[in-house]
C-alpha cells in the first residue's frame, strides 16, 4: 500500500475495546473513512492504520477529526 498512515491516539481516561469503530477525516487531505480497533487501546496508547491517506502533501500540523461510532 502507498499513502500516508493514519495514528490514532487514546487521549482519554479510559481503554477503547477491541472492535471499537470510528469514522475520522482530514478535511485539509479531502480524505476520510471508517475503520474497526483490533485491540485495545489503553490510554495514551497509539493503533497504526497504514496508508489510509494515500499519497498527498499533508503535513503533521494539519487537523484531523475523529467520530466514535454506535458511542
Amino acid at each position: 500500500m502507498v499513502g500516508y498512515d493514519l495514528f490514532l491516539r487514546n487521549a482519554g481516561e479510559v481503554t477503547l475495546p477491541a472492535g471499537t469503530s470510528f469514522a475520522w477525516s482530514v478535511p485539509f487531505a479531502r480524505a476520510k473513512g471508517t475503520e474497526t480497533l483490533t485491540r485495545d487501546l489503553e490510554p495514551g496508547a497509539q493503533a497504526l492504520f497504514s496508508a489510509m491517506l494515500g499519497s498527498s502533501y499533508l503535513g503533521s500540523d494539519k487537523p484531523c477529526a475523529v467520530e466514535i461510532l454506535g458511542g
